[in-house]
């Protein structure tokens, strides 16, 4: 299940992407509302959302200063704009933060849907690839006790030349 993150000062709003979502996609979704920019902070920090849907024009701090904001502190946050405002400096100020979608209000179902379905796909590869990182990460720091004890085996014996020695060294991260 992912966190999702609703960010609109009109509760209609909110309240309508979280019916099209639950109606939609069933069970993948714990949803969190804010109804301002600094709700949003807040709540990002505590709940960590995977995605975060966002307004631009709220009370207060408003949609892209709070979207700067949560992405520095989760630089893996997925970003949406869900905004009346078809203003191509607010594009352009999202493309900058790295939003992922720009949608315009009355946000259309298939959008919404298409636009989370894709983002929880990018979500599911990036968590493939990570744990394929840790996979390799864990398989090399197994491996490297075995490799420095071959090593040191065929240095007594006197089987590596100068040249291996020093590659080997390099691989290991060893002196």
């Amino acid at each position: 299940m992912y966190r999702l993150l609703i960010a609109d000062d009109e509760a209609l709003e909110r309240e309508g992407l979280e019916f099209i979502i639950e109606r939609m996609m069933p069970g993948q979704f714990q949803i969190i509302h804010a109804e301002n920019g600094r709700l949003a902070i807040q709540r990002a920090e505590q709940y960590r959302p995977h995605i975060a849907m966002m307004d631009i024009k709220m009370p207060g701090i408003e949609g892209l200063e709070a979207l700067r904001q949560m992405k520095e502190k989760q630089p893996e946050l997925k970003m949406v704009l869900v905004t009346a405002y078809d203003y191509f400096s607010y594009a352009q100020q999202a493309v900058t933060l790295g939003v992922k979608e720009y949608i315009l209000k009355p946000a259309k179902r298939d959008q919404v849907v298409d636009v989370l379905r894709r983002l929880a796909h990018e979500l599911d590869a990036e968590a493939a690839r990570r744990d394929e990182e840790l996979k390799r990460e864990e398989k090399l720091t197994q491996l490297q006790p075995r490799v420095a004890s071959e090593l040191a085996l065929l240095l007594m014996s006197g089987g590596v030349v100068d040249t291996d020695l020093r590659r080997i060294a390099e691989l290991l991260d060893m002196d």
